[in-house]
């Protein structure tokens, strides 16, 4: 083998090596990009969890003070039917 075809070999080689560069830059390039957005999307689902939470403790505080109300209500309304049938039956 003489050095033309050595450095033929060699040229072909460096050449093939570059290529293989240049895809694994790009595969670089993509991979952090989709990292990227996965990341977004996980911070996102992450954030949106913690509020769905948040409003589930703040809905059950509210259906106890809704509870209440509702009972006072109905309360008031009983002894209002009771004076109003007291009313009537007076008459």
């Amino acid at each position: 083998m003489d050095s033309q075809d050595r450095d033929f070999i060699l040229t072909r080689l460096d050449q093939i090596d570059k290529k293989f560069d240049n895809k694994l830059t790009e595969i670089l390039i993509q991979t952090t990009k989709t990292n990227g957005r996965v990341n977004n999307l996980e911070q996102w689902r992450n954030e949106t969890h913690t509020e769905i939470e948040e409003l589930k403790k703040k809905r059950n505080e509210n259906h106890g003070r809704d509870v209440i109300i509702g009972v006072i209500i109905v309360t008031i309304f009983t002894f209002l039917g009771f004076y109003i049938q007291h009313l009537i039956s007076k008459s």
